[in-house]
């Protein structure tokens, strides 16, 4: 399994579907009930839907790519995850804002998952977002220490500014050859 992770807004999503069209089986689906707010990320999140990821992340995930954040990597069987690629930003101030955008948005709509909306209940009016980014990384700091995993730092703006670089990099992590880049590339939004 390859396990992406990283905090909300950190272009874990775009790795996802990155990933996805450089030929990698996902096992996260681009929309469903927890995240059905489609605008914060139109071409998906690729994300495991709550009631899956209680129920743990084991070996019917293995060769996959999985995303999963903070405290759901406990979830995870560590003894599948083959690599851990992990998404990050440099500009956190900007993360923060967008993850407290996210969160607003998310939290006026109304969807069948009770899951979803236990978690959207436990974020406080003034929520710090930084903290909920620090977190998250201390988890995967965390999780990947513990279990010493071949780990690949990517950074959004680098993605953004040179996706090829970013790309081949990611092929060469991973063990991929003669896959065809073009389509990742395509999907990198420049804006």
């Amino acid at each position: 399994m390859i396990l992406v992770t990283g905090s909300g807004r950190s272009g874990t999503s775009l790795m996802m579907q990155s990933l996805g069209l450089l030929g990698l089986p996902l096992a996260g689906v681009p929309f469903h009930d927890d995240f059905p707010v489609h605008e914060l990320n139109p071409k998906g999140y690729y994300d495991l839907p709550f009631n899956t990821m209680l129920l743990g992340v084991g070996k019917e995930y293995e060769g996959t790519v999985v995303k999963l954040f903070g405290k759901w990597l406990k979830q995870a069987d560590h003894t599948i995850v083959s690599h851990v690629i992990v998404c990050r930003r440099k500009d956190t101030a900007a993360q923060d804002a967008s993850l407290k955008n996210a969160f607003q948005k998310e939290t006026q709509v109304r969807t069948a998952s009770v899951v979803r909306a236990k978690f959207l209940e436990n974020i406080p009016e003034d929520c710090e977002y930084r903290r909920v980014r620090k977190n998250n990384y201390r988890e995967v700091r965390n999780f990947t220490n513990k279990h010493t995993l071949p780990t690949h730092t990517v950074w959004f703006e680098d993605f953004k500014e040179h996706p090829v670089t970013t790309l081949k990099d990611l092929t060469v992590f991973l063990g991929i050859e003669g896959v065809d880049l073009e389509d990742a590339i395509n999907n990198v939004d420049n804006d």
